[in-house]
């Protein structure tokens, strides 16, 4: 503190001195004093510009010229900045050892270079970590979804790329202002893992379905037997039976269906040019002839074009939320649209319904998810419905989107690229080109 006063008067005094002696010599104390002040106060404007443009160079030179006061700060700034990068250097070497030990590869992104990576990434990625570093990042990734990620700064999800050999998955992150740190894993295990999962559930159905059909059959010869009997008692028996056994051989069907649409690819041989409106009029027909309730009315805009995909997937979807929104409806209207949104098409149902709480919505599309268990069972829902139909969507390169507010109803949508969009001059014109199964 000391020494700052003392710097500081030492600085002052020139000024003081000089506007002293020029009063006396104009006759105007004050005056000189002022205009004295001012020259000290853009002097001093002058040094914190010089400072100001050095920090911004970051250089190690100090400027020539500089006074008591500022020289300690520049010293005092440079000293910082270096302990700053020696510390960084610290964690950074530290982070590196703690991720190559776990497995986990980092990059550090400097818009879209590669300021940093540790010899995990290298890896995984198969990269060279004195060619590659300085390299645009999208050139050496070039998956879709990172792409498409990367650029949209949508950093919320992790991004899994089995094409690759590791398999690895991605999540990114911000990192400072203009930097994005990117966190790279390897997904064999996992995967063997999934695939070991999944192998055994598709076994374990199939087994189930044997005993399921004798189970049917044995039922159906007891419900011919006891048609005449009119206890309700056994009414009731009979009809919670049939009721577990359409369960159980949904759960099965869907179980089957998600394994299958897990496993493999849509090829280019399992698809067609779909009249999208056709095969709509066709699944709408057929819920107004299986609807018991008679208020529940459709409300259709339909636009003339198809899509082309897989006829019996892109069925599977639309039927799904149809019956979905037919079943929590509750007799309310339900609007259907298939119509151009921006540079995509939609196929969107919107019911007047209860309505999901938010909390729910995130897992609405993970397998087995119920919001009520008990509603669920007793609507025949597998817990599987929306899952089958994100995958879907995902193998026509589309997505899915859910709005629905408590108490006012909920709205689906199936948007996918223009890329698939045909024109209504280019479809099968016929209806019994669209067969329901």
């Amino acid at each position: 503190m000391a020494k700052f006063v003392c710097n500081s008067v030492l600085i002052v005094l020139p000024f003081l001195v000089v506007g002293l002696i020029g009063g006396f010599i104009f006759d105007n104390l004050v005056w000189a004093l002022f205009v004295a002040t001012v020259a000290f106060i853009f002097v001093q404007l002058f040094y914190f510009y010089r400072f100001q443009q050095w920090a911004e160079r970051r250089s190690e030179d100090l400027p020539i010229g500089l006074n008591r006061l500022w020289k300690p700060l520049y010293l005092l700034f440079r000293d910082s900045q270096h302990q700053a990068q020696e510390k960084s250097v610290v964690v950074f070497d530290k982070l590196a050892s703690a991720t190559d030990e776990g497995g986990y590869g980092l990059i550090i992104v400097d818009g879209r270079t590669i300021a940093w990576m540790n010899k995990t990434a290298v890896d995984l990625l198969q990269l060279d970590s004195e060619r590659d570093v300085g390299s645009d990042i999208t050139y050496l990734l070039r998956d879709p979804q990172f792409l498409d990620s990367f650029d949209s700064k949508q950093f919320n999800y992790e991004i899994e790329i089995e094409t690759r050999d590791p398999p690895v998955g991605i999540f990114m992150m911000p990192y400072g202002e203009q930097h994005t740190l990117i966190m790279i894993h390897n997904l064999s295990q996992f995967l063997r893992a999934k695939n070991s999962s999944q192998e055994l559930i598709s076994n374990v159905s199939h087994e189930l379905r044997s005993p399921l059909t004798v189970i049917q059959g044995y039922f159906d010869v007891l419900t011919d037997m006891t048609a005449e009997i009119k206890d309700p008692k056994l009414v009731t028996v009979l009809e919670n039976m049939s009721q577990q056994i359409t369960q159980m051989k949904n759960l099965i069907d869907d179980t089957l269906s998600i394994g299958w649409l897990e496993n493999t690819e849509l090829k280019d041989e399992d698809q067609q040019d779909v009249n999208v409106p056709v095969l709509l009029q066709n699944l709408l027909s057929e819920l107004e002839k299986s609807n018991e309730k008679a208020d529940c009315h459709f409300n259709k805009k339909i636009e003339k074009f198809g899509l082309r995909g897989n006829l019996s997937e892109l069925q599977s979807a639309f039927m799904n939320l149809l019956d979905n929104a037919q079943r929590h409806s509750h007799g309310s209207e339900i609007t259907v649209r298939w119509v151009h949104v921006g540079d995509e098409v939609c196929f969107e149902v919107s019911d007047q319904g209860d309505g999901i709480e938010a909390h729910h919505l995130p897992y609405l599309t993970n397998r087995f998810y119920r919001i009520d268990r008990a509603r669920s069972r007793e609507a025949g829902g597998t817990g599987l419905g929306l899952a089958i139909v994100k995958k879907i969507l995902e193998r026509h390169q589309g997505r899915l989107t859910i709005v629905s507010e408590l108490g006012k109803g909920s709205c689906f949508g199936c948007y996918f690229p223009m890329t698939r969009v045909v024109s209504a001059n280019d479809l099968p014109k016929a209806t019994s080109d669209i067969l329901l199964s």
